[in-house]
């Protein structure tokens, strides 16, 4: 059975993997187990934070020498701009650990989905 883990690393850029690709040599973890990567880049957080777009392409560019393009696009990536104060730029990288484990006994984990073909309107299109 799957279970979900997760490893958090420090960055020093937005297109700095190299902790993370230590980090999962380190410990073993097969890149097509990444079920998700969420971070935080030292860019200001607003409009004009390009911080995000280039962390999400380097982390694509990344997976993309271990990994299938269709796979590659089921990772979802999401970066956040802003790292004041005491947050300093990472990476949290979810993926699925097997886990021997009783059938009988079923655990909850944590899970991620794309929602497709999501319609959005305004109150004025009611």
């Amino acid at each position: 059975m799957d279970t979900s883990s997760l490893i958090k690393v420090a960055q020093s850029g937005p297109d700095d993997v190299g902790a993370l690709d230590r980090a999962l040599a380190a410990a073993g973890i097969p890149h097509r187990k990444i079920t998700g990567i969420l971070g935080k880049t030292e860019g200001n957080g607003c409009v004009n934070d390009y911080t995000r777009g280039f962390a999400t392409a380097a982390l694509r560019h990344y997976l993309q020498q271990f990994m299938e393009m269709t796979a590659v696009d089921a990772v979802p990536i999401i970066m956040s701009g802003g790292c004041e104060g005491v947050i300093s730029p990472h990476l949290t990288v979810f993926f699925d650990v097997d886990v021997p484990t009783d059938r009988k006994f079923n655990r909850m984990r944590p899970s991620m989905a794309r929602v497709l073909g999501l319609e959005t309107r305004s109150a004025k299109e009611g």
